[in-house]
């Protein structure tokens, strides 16, 4: 009858494990995400590093309070172990914490096999949304995420709940660090600008690398005198970089355009405003040569 009951247990706990990991799916909640990882976390007390006094401090789960170890990617025991692989390693499934927790039971060995299903497959998730809505390159939102982004925002504008400017921003004479410095220089220019617009902009701003060497500012509940504002800033920002910097004789230079996005107005119109004035100011820098001094 013992056995009858902890089976059915073991079973509940199982179909749980799955029912939750169905609803973070659906939801895509990180919250609810968070909240899963804690409770399941404090189901196991003992942890892994305190209880072998492991003074590896690299690896990812010393001075987790998750007792759950072998949840947190890349964690492998080798404290203590006397069976080792080729590369000095043993799997957490070798390891005594993991064994005195997890392999009671067949059912109990079964529901933590499903935790960690969940808890690979949800981190693949947010892994795939990351590598989707930012810029491999600077780390920046992407193209995709700004029109995720817009598709919300855009319904507050038309609803009159809040202002909007769009700012944009482009490297001046681009190719030409390109050509004359080689490509990695360029990429660490478009980091560099990355870092410059970051430190520019507002907490409520949105930075996205819009395409290229062009870079775009969503500014919510800001009008013309915050783009003002943001844009003294930016160029602040560049000055203090290229005194700094005295690398190759280059000096970052960026042209700068923004417009307001009016209620009845669409995106890519307030996008082609906001060009045509960045495009203005190009002229400008271009006859001033200021990226390439003689």
């Amino acid at each position: 009858m013992t056995d009858g009951v902890n089976f059915d247990k073991s079973l509940d706990d199982i179909t749980c494990s799955l029912r939750s990991f169905i609803g973070l799916s659906i939801r895509e909640d990180d919250k609810t995400w968070a909240e899963w990882i804690g409770s399941v976390a404090k189901e196991v007390d003992v942890k892994c590093w305190e209880k072998k006094g492991c003074a590896r401090f690299d690896c990812p789960a010393h001075g987790s309070e998750c007792g759950r170890c072998w949840l947190i990617a890349g964690t492998l025991c080798v404290t203590n172990s006397t069976t080792r692989g080729p590369d000095g390693t043993t799997d957490c499934i070798d390891c005594e914490v993991y064994r005195a927790n997890v392999l009671r039971d067949p059912y109990s060995e079964i529901q933590e096999q499903i935790i960690t299903l969940v808890h690979n497959l949800r981190s693949r998730q947010i892994e795939l949304r990351e590598m989707a809505t930012h810029d491999s390159l600077t780390g920046l939102k992407n193209r995709h995420f700004l029109d995720m982004y817009m598709s919300h925002e855009m319904e507050k504008v038309k609803r009159g709940n809040v202002k909007m400017v769009i700012m944009v921003v482009d490297i001046n004479d681009f190719k030409a660090v390109n050509d004359t410095f080689g490509h990695v220089f360029g990429d660490r220019t478009l980091k560099d600008c990355a870092g410059i617009l970051n430190r520019s902009i507002r907490s409520s701003d949105v930075l996205f690398r819009f395409g290229g060497d062009e870079f775009m500012i969503v500014m919510s509940g800001a009008g013309q005198s915050e783009a003002t504002i943001l844009r003294q800033r930016i160029l602040a920002n560049v000055d203090i970089w290229n005194s700094r910097m005295k690398t190759h004789d280059f000096r970052i230079s960026l042209s700068i355009g923004h417009a307001q996005l009016e209620e009845s107005s669409e995106l890519n119109e307030a996008i082609e405003r906001a060009d045509r004035v960045m495009y203005k100011d190009k002229r400008k820098f271009r006859h001033a040569s200021l990226a390439f001094p003689q």
